[in-house]
């Protein structure tokens, strides 16, 4: 059985296929003035619904899967591992091996979970395929890979110090490329969320804050609630500070 690297980025499509579409129909029908008035008719509809599905191809969240082999290299500088367009950011590596269900999270509390064969092993140099799409105010903070049969929970954390676990069984399994299940109630007390681990209950987990304040917390002490919930508190934020990375130990 391979191993493979599985990559996530925030992508971003530039697309003029909308425009040039439209020119190419009119450019056919101008000698036939009664189509070429009813496309002129019909031009605002069409752009109107197109540019709302570009609109969606904006707001996307990207998979790249790659052999473990391809990275194998005795280079000093390094290979590259994905192709990033202007404005991409890569969030996350998982060493996987082909069997493995991917999970990813929005800071807006939202969640996806499907079979990673759904991505299929391409070259380094790719730019991937649709993970998840996004709302305009959201983007993904955490990827996780998850081990079928396994013990652990969806552990996701709060920039104002709430957080919870959940268990896995909650998340259904579904095809990439929706928009997922909520997995967190966000709310102005809560703040939206910064990091999410699949942990077990052997585990620690430590927060650190902007102000530089860190606290180490037992995973098996925070508490095991359904995916709509809003959490517990689990840092005191009142110096003003967020909590804006975490890390299982």
């Amino acid at each position: 059985m391979g191993q493979y690297i599985t990559a996530g980025l925030i992508g971003s499509l530039v697309t003029i296929v909308i425009q040039a579409i439209i020119n190419a129909i009119l450019e056919r029908v101008k000698h036939k003035r009664e189509l070429r008035s009813l496309v002129f008719q019909r031009k605002l509809e069409v752009v109107e619904k197109a540019m709302s599905w570009y609109q969606e191809t904006l707001d996307m969240y990207y998979m790249l899967q790659t052999a473990l082999k391809e990275y194998d290299t005795a280079r000093k500088t390094g290979l590259q591992g994905i192709t990033l367009k202007d404005e991409d950011e890569l969030i996350g590596v998982r060493l996987t091996d082909g069997e493995d269900n991917v999970v990813l999270v929005t800071r807006n509390g939202l969640c996806i979970t499907f079979d990673e064969k759904d991505v299929r092993p391409i070259g380094r140099v790719s730019q991937g395929v649709i993970g998840m799409r996004l709302d305009d105010d959201d983007e993904v903070i955490g990827m996780e890979s998850v081990i079928a049969g396994g013990k652990a929970t969806l552990l996701a954390i709060t920039e104002n110090g709430f957080g919870k676990r959940t268990e896995l069984d909650e998340y259904r399994v579904q095809k990439r490329g929706g928009r997922g299940v909520i997995t967190y109630k966000i709310t102005p007390k809560t703040g939206k969320l910064v990091g999410v681990r699949i942990a077990t209950e052997e585990d620690d987990v430590m927060l650190i804050t902007d102000k530089g304040t860190i606290i180490r917390l037992k995973v098996e002490e925070v508490s095991v609630l359904g995916r709509s919930t809003q959490g517990v508190t689990l840092m005191r934020t009142n110096d003003g500070g967020k909590v804006v990375s975490i890390e299982l130990i």
